[in-house]
Parts: C-alpha cells; sequence; structure tokens
C-alpha cells in the first residue's frame, strides 16, 4: 500500500473529525515544491504571491523548529489548541506528543494542493486516527467561522475554551493574510457570548423561564418572524439605537419615513415621536427593565400602526402594553428556551439577536431581506465628551444601567468612525464584535452601510452620512410594515397548551432522573471522603483505583446535563466551573491531586440536587399554570399565585449587576 492510500483510508475511517465541504474543493493553482535541506530533512515550500516562494517549515533542521514551537503552548493543563497550517505535520506530531487525553486540536487548512502534498509525501495516519484531532480541510471563511462557533458551543470544547492556545505557520499567515485574526476574532466573539451567558443566575433563568410560560399565548396568537421572511427583500432598513451621535442627524429620519423600515430599540421610540417619527417596529430584548425604563411613565403614546418585536422572555407587562397591536413573534436563533417552545410552537421562525437590543433589530432586518441594512445612534463608544453613554435626554434615563459596565476598568479605546481612537467598553467591544462577524458572513450577499457619524467604525461597513444615504437609498414608498403583518384566525390554543403540558412533563422526568442519580454518585463519594479524610495521602494502589473509578463515573452525570437543551441551559454554569477547576489541577495523579477532584465532585453534585430541586419546583407550578390555561381560569394570569417574581434595585446576582432578579417561590416539601 502506498503512502497516499495508507492516509486516505486513514483520513476516511480514523476517529480525528473531518470536515470538509459538501461540494468538491476548488484547485488553487498554488505550487508546492518539495525539498531537502542541508542536512537532508525533508521539507517544503509554497508559492504566497507573484511567483515568491515561502518555506512551510524550516529549510535546516524542522523537527528541532517544531520541538521550539512547543515553548509556545502550554500543555500542563488541559486545553484546546487551534493550529493555522498544515505544512507537513511536524508541529502536529509534536502537540500529539506533548497532549493531554482530554485536549483537543483544530487544525485548519484551506489550500487543497497543500493537504494533498501532505497525503503524498508524510505518514499522517496516526493523527487521523488520534480523536483529539479536528482537521478542517478547503473550508470557505465563512464555513469555518460557522463551524467554529457552532462547535465551541459543544460543552466539552466550551470548557476547553478557557485555556484556548493559537499556533500559526508563518507560511499560512502569508497565504491569507488577516485570516486568522478574523477567525480568532468569531471566536472570542462567541467565548464572550458564552462566557456572558454565565453570568446569568439560575434565578435570572428561571425568570426567564417563566415568562415564556406566561406570554405563550402571545406567541400562539400573534404571527411569527418566519411569515415575514424576505417580504422586504432589497428594501432599505434604518435601524436606530440609542448612541450619543442620534442627536446629530435624527432629524433627517422623518425624509425616510415610507422609504425605508424604521426600526428602533425600544429606549429611543419616545424620543423619536416627539421629533414626529414614527418607527414601523419597535424592538426589545431584555427580560427585566424594559417596562421600567421605557414604558412605565413614558409621556407619550403608542402609535396604533407602530409593530412590536421581541422574544417571549419580557415581562408580561410590556406586551399588555401593545395589546392593541400588532405584534412579530420573534424567537432566538439557537437559545435552548426559545429552540423548545419554537418547535412546540410549531415553529414560529428565528433571528438572530446577539447580546443587545440593537442586535434584535439588525437580526430582524436580515431577517425580512432589508438591503441595504443602515445603523444610526450605533456609537459603540461614549461621547464626544468622553462620558456621554447615551442620546441627549436618554442619558440620565438609562445611565444606572450603564454604570456597571462604564467603569474605567472597563474601559478600552476603539478605532473611531472617523479615524483615530475613542473610548469604548469591554460591553460594547463585545457588541461591535458580533456585529462584524456576521457582517463577515454575509459579505457580498448585502450592503451594510454605518451613518451613525461618530463613535467607534464596525469593520465591513460602507461609512456613509445619513443625507447621503437617504438621497441614495430612500427614494420610493415601500409597503406598511403593520399592513403586510398577517392577523393570525382560528387558532387552536387548547392544542398548543397540550402540546406545552406534555413537554413540561417530560422535563420534569428528566430532571428528577438527574436528581435522583446525583443522589446516589453524591453518597458514593461522601463514603469515600469519610473514609479517607485524614488518610488519603496514603492510600495504596488498590483504593487508589477504586476511588478514580468512582470519579470517571461522574462523566455518566455529566452526559445526562449534555442529554437535552434546556439541561445545558440550567447546568451550563455549574459544569463550566467546575470543568475549570478540574482543568486547574493539571495531569497529574497524585493523592493530593485525587482529594482535591473527589472533594470539587462532591461539591459539584450539591450543586446539580439542589439546581434540581429548585427547576422541579418551578416546572411542577409552570405546569399547573399550563393546566389552568386548558380549564380556562380567568385568574390565570394572576401569575404570582405560580411564581412570584420580585425585582430589586439592590440585590447582586453572580455578574455583579446593580439590578437583580430574585425569584420567591415556596419549597415547602421539596427539600433534600
Amino acid at each position: 500500500m502506498d503512502l497516499y492510500e495508507k492516509n486516505r483510508r486513514a483520513r476516511e475511517n480514523g476517529a480525528a473529525r473531518i470536515v470538509e465541504p459538501i461540494e468538491e474543493a476548488a484547485v488553487s493553482s498554488v505550487r508546492v515544491e518539495n525539498l531537502f535541506g542541508p542536512v537532508g530533512h525533508l521539507t517544503a515550500r509554497v508559492e504566497v504571491k507573484d511567483g515568491n516562494f515561502v518555506f512551510m517549515h524550516s529549510f535546516y533542521d524542522p523537527y528541532r523548529e517544531s520541538t521550539r514551537l512547543m515553548e509556545r503552548l502550554d500543555f500542563a493543563k488541559h486545553t484546546l489548541i487551534f493550529v493555522f497550517g498544515l505544512g507537513l505535520g511536524y508541529h502536529l506530531l509534536e502537540i500529539q506528543k506533548q497532549l493531554s487525553p482530554f485536549s483537543q486540536v483544530w487544525v485548519i487548512e484551506n489550500d487543497l494542493e497543500v493537504i494533498e502534498n501532505a497525503m503524498h509525501t508524510v505518514d499522517l495516519s496516526g493523527l487521523f486516527a488520534d480523536r483529539r484531532f479536528t482537521f478542517c480541510l478547503c473550508l470557505s471563511d465563512f464555513q469555518i467561522i460557522q463551524f467554529f462557533r457552532n462547535t465551541l458551543a459543544e460543552s466539552s470544547n466550551f470548557f476547553l475554551s478557557s485555556n484556548p492556545q493559537y499556533l500559526r505557520l508563518n507560511y499560512f499567515e502569508q497565504r491569507r493574510p488577516g485570516f486568522v485574526q478574523t477567525v480568532i476574532k468569531a471566536c472570542v466573539e462567541k467565548l464572550l457570548y458564552g462566557w456572558h451567558a454565565l453570568g446569568n443566575s439560575l434565578e435570572d433563568t428561571i425568570v426567564g423561564l417563566a415568562q415564556n410560560f406566561y406570554n405563550f399565548d402571545v406567541g400562539i396568537e400573534n404571527a411569527g418572524v418566519k411569515l415575514m421572511e424576505n417580504r422586504y427583500r432589497d428594501k432599505p432598513a434604518i435601524l436606530v439605537a440609542a448612541g450619543p451621535s442620534l442627536d446629530k442627524n435624527i432629524d433627517l429620519l422623518k425624509e425616510a419615513q415610507g422609504k425605508a423600515l424604521i426600526i428602533a430599540c425600544d429606549v429611543v421610540v419616545g424620543k423619536l415621536l416627539k421629533h414626529g417619527i414614527k418607527p414601523d417596529i419597535m424592538v426589545s430584548l431584555e427580560r427585566v427593565l424594559v417596562y421600567e425604563h421605557c414604558l412605565k411613565d413614558r409621556d407619550w403614546e403608542i402609535p396604533p400602526d407602530m409593530v412590536f418585536a421581541g422574544p417571549l422572555l419580557l415581562e408580561p407587562v410590556v406586551f399588555s402594553e401593545f395589546k392593541n397591536n400588532k405584534k412579530l413573534v420573534c424567537f432566538k436563533e439557537g437559545e435552548t428556551i426559545n429552540l423548545w417552545l419554537n418547535e412546540i410552537m410549531d415553529d414560529k421562525g428565528s433571528i438572530y439577536m446577539g447580546n443587545s437590543v440593537a442586535h434584535v433589530a439588525f437580526g430582524l432586518a436580515i431577517k425580512l431581506g432589508a438591503n441595504p441594512v443602515i445603523f444610526t445612534g450605533q456609537d459603540l463608544a461614549f461621547g464626544e465628551d468622553g462620558a456621554t453613554t447615551h442620546t441627549g435626554d436618554l442619558n440620565n434615563v438609562i445611565s444606572d444601567l450603564a454604570t456597571t459596565y462604564t467603569q474605567e476598568a472597563q474601559c478600552v479605546f476603539l478605532d473611531g468612525y472617523y479615524g483615530g481612537q475613542v473610548k469604548s467598553t469591554m460591553m460594547w467591544k463585545t457588541f461591535k464584535i458580533a456585529f462584524e462577524n456576521v457582517i463577515q458572513t454575509m459579505k457580498g450577499n448585502r450592503t451594510f452601510i454605518d451613518a451613525t457619524e461618530g463613535g467607534a467604525k464596525i469593520d465591513g461597513t460602507v461609512i456613509l452620512p445619513l443625507r447621503e444615504v437617504i438621497d441614495r437609498y430612500c427614494a420610493e414608498p415601500i409597503e406598511s410594515f403593520y399592513d403586510a403583518v398577517p392577523v393570525l384566525k382560528n387558532v387552536d390554543k387548547k392544542y398548543f397548551y397540550k402540546k406545552l403540558l406534555k413537554s413540561t412533563r417530560e422535563k420534569v422526568n428528566l430532571f428528577e432522573r438527574i436528581r435522583k442519580a446525583a443522589e446516589e454518585h453524591r453518597e458514593v463519594l461522601v463514603g469515600f471522603q469519610d473514609k479517607y479524610r485524614d488518610t488519603y495521602l496514603s492510600m495504596d494502589d488498590m483504593t487508589r483505583n477504586k476511588l478514580c473509578a468512582a470519579l470517571i463515573k461522574s462523566e455518566d452525570i455529566f452526559r445526562m446535563l449534555k442529554d437535552d437543551y434546556l439541561t445545558i441551559l440550567i447546568f451550563q454554569g455549574v459544569m463550566s466551573v467546575f470543568a475549570r477547576k478540574v482543568i486547574n489541577l493539571g495531569q497529574e495523579l497524585t493523592n493530593e491531586n485525587l482529594r482535591k477532584n473527589l472533594d470539587l465532585q462532591a461539591e459539584f453534585l450539591d450543586i446539580v440536587i439542589d439546581f434540581c430541586i429548585v427547576t422541579l419546583a418551578t416546572f411542577n407550578n409552570l405546569q399547573l399554570y399550563v393546566k389552568d390555561l386548558i380549564a380556562g381560569k380567568e385568574e390565570v394570569h394572576n401569575y404570582d399565585n405560580y411564581l412570584k417574581i420580585v425585582v430589586s434595585q439592590d440585590t447582586q446576582t453572580a455578574v455583579e449587576q446593580d439590578v437583580g432578579v430574585k425569584v420567591v417561590q415556596d419549597l415547602a416539601g421539596e427539600g433534600r
């Protein structure tokens, strides 16, 4: 069997994950040449541009070079390593020697000629047989970014992402200038989003779950975004955020009415109306305080022909304020509870929502097919005075919410709209990266224009003043959005209630199984703790083996927690924190590390059991709510009868925000 055939079979049948495009990879006609260095080591060089070549590995000693490259990596802990460039695999074979059993390596190579050369030249079968390796071969920029985003969301990879590392070969950088930075930026955005989500406490998650239930009627009675997909293909959409620069051009928006979709973030709607500008759509996102900050004491009337769009996790009182308006149901793409409820509602459709209400407007415009998509008021930075966070009269209204995120320690400097650097925050930087990643994946399919006229530069957008944008793109009348949104008739509400109740019962059964398994395994681990608390340093090999077997058994609990998207949502925070602590113990199997691992796992199971108790109590109360919906009880919308939600201004949450959420539940009889 020749070398190529050996590699081909290993690539097709090995344990490594191979990610390739469905269509046949295009040949780029890049030249790759193998040659031997002065001391006889095989190396290769590749064409970069204009007939120039660069070496993939050292011309003199690629083995020694690979050993030196390993000095950049930390193998003492489990890790996720991104490697840009396959080359002849010298560096990968060296990584393989030092890699821990639970670490992962993702290898990216875009050029078919480089891959084919390696397949013909070196033995890669050992790498293709290694389950720790993933090879992303001949993927487009979009495909790679999408794969990374989706795969980083898998819990095992997400845990490892607390210790990410990068290795890039020089030839790859020269062949694809800027590509590595683009991919890393996409990964950072995903990881920041994921770790930010972990900051939400169990209480916050339960508030979101309960409010989704309480707004279930809104979901089934109103049209979903799926019915409006591409309805405004190639029509302009102007997204209005509340940044300080909005004061510069807000009055121009009057001229765009009826000639562009105007999608406004909730907090800025009142200001727009006072300037004589009626948005077509108001969007919201936050599960608490939308009513408090945007609607409660407003001095403006809700236009009867303005559509309200947002997810069902909003406070029910927000939807009540729009009881006479059309509503457009938007589920959040990829979010656990949204996936679950959307399935129960027979698919209302979903949109990209990111982490902010401005992302909701952005995702909705994309779903509607709008082109160009135009940003206004999207500063993502402080005003020109270095202190203002929002447009004019709104700055004081929502300054309390911004306090945590605009402290000096959180501040960064970003490339400015007009050049130079502007003062921003880590939170706004994350929002900016999120916009840029979506724009990058849609490159060439539509135009994104930043008409903010201030703040931070959003890469991938065309910078134009709003005056020029309106003159160029807002010349023709467009269909009224209010008229376009359909009204649903003859909805069989009991059909959906029964589907929800059946699915909720299944979730209850799942959490009961998890609780039972966790309690049984915790009892085993506590037995080891009690027996060897003072003698663990002198454990013999037989005892160590028994303890290792018990610790490995915790994997069964982990698998149960990863078995359902709702369990992942509930337990992702504790799983990630626990996994990170175990990773930090390192790989050395000492008695001290075994004891620490034992204590960590026992603590982890305690938390799992407590989370199950609270979640089961919540689901039991929500089942009563759904049963009362089915029975048609009049008092069903007195939500405090089922789950009382108290919002306080001084409660500290897991992310130390000034605004916290407390769920008050009667857990009598639900004790451990």
